[in-house]
């Protein structure tokens, strides 16, 4: 049963492959030959403007964004580091010890509590909560 099947499955794909295709150029593009239907012209105009189109969008992420969130990714290193800075310059200033905090009513208002621990801190910065 099986050898019947595996001899029918060669011929089957000789098959599919009988047609002609179109032939391609040097980067694989097809190129439109003399008396071509206006369908196949119609689709090698549209593979190589996709082809074009996609070489821009490489070039643009590789020469353009990856710079961009390098760029940013220092900015934001160098602020954080200032940051930093300043927030060791205020303890000394303190003898060692951070300011006290001043609980402005504004801040920390909460219409409900949250729905896990004990309502009062966020899920995630759990330093946030803390006075």
């Amino acid at each position: 049963m099986f050898a019947r099947r595996a001899l029918r499955l060669p011929v089957q794909a000789q098959r599919r492959h009988a047609s002609s295709s179109a032939s391609r150029g040097a980067d694989g593009i097809v190129v439109p030959m003399e008396g071509q239907s206006e369908f196949i012209t119609k689709r090698a105009a549209t593979t190589e403007h996709a082809h074009e189109s996609s070489e821009l969008w490489r070039k643009i992420s590789l020469y353009v964004a990856l710079p961009g969130c390098l760029l940013g990714g220092l900015w934001t290193k160098n602020l954080e580091e200032a940051h930093e800075a300043h927030h060791h310059h205020i303890v000394e200033q303190n003898g060692g010890e951070e300011p006290e905090k001043i609980p402005y009513p504004y801040l920390r208002k909460l219409e409900k509590k949250f729905p896990w621990g004990d309502g009062e801190k966020p899920l995630f910065n759990t330093l946030l909560g803390q006075d």
